[in-house]
């Protein structure tokens, strides 16, 4: 009889806690879904128009936000989530400098200053290598999230 007490409060214990908070399942469809979301910004980001750039950079930033806020219980979903808004905020302040350095190679191609053009080249290529990793970085993390609630 003292068996059975044990193992009828364990399984009222187990399913007390299956039933506490949000399942595996239903916190990885909230962080997929906000990073989906966060991810339209992106589809407008054009280096050659750096007005719309901007504007687009903004909904990145919104929608890093949004990623942000989700909340998760999951330690494993906490660290994904953690490390898509930090590659992503990385590649939405790249992509800002690259608007800055296109606009500022326009100035300097149009006042025919080829030095500052050519420095200006320069450092754009730096950034779009860094922009590279950052992208890479972020592949792998959506790889990592996509993984881990597909296993589910």
């Amino acid at each position: 009889m003292k068996k059975l007490v044990i193992v009828v409060l364990a399984g009222a214990a187990l399913v007390a806690g299956v039933g506490c908070g949000k399942s595996k399942v239903t916190q990885c469809n909230a962080l997929i879904d906000a990073a989906n979301k966060s991810q339209a910004g992106f589809e407008h980001v054009d280096p050659d128009k750096p007005e719309k750039m901007k504007a687009a950079l903004e909904k990145v930033k919104k929608g890093n936000a949004e990623v942000a806020a989700v909340q998760l219980e999951d330690p494993k979903l906490k660290g994904f989530r953690d490390d898509y808004v930090k590659t992503h905020e990385a590649l939405a302040a790249s992509f800002g400098k690259l608007a800055d350095l296109s606009v500022k190679l326009e100035k300097a191609e149009k006042s025919n200053d080829a030095k500052a053009a050519e420095s200006l080249g320069k450092e754009a290529e730096a950034l779009e290598k860094a922009m590279d990793k950052d992208s890479k970085d972020s592949d792998k993390v959506i790889e990592g999230i996509n993984g881990y609630c597909h296993a589910l």
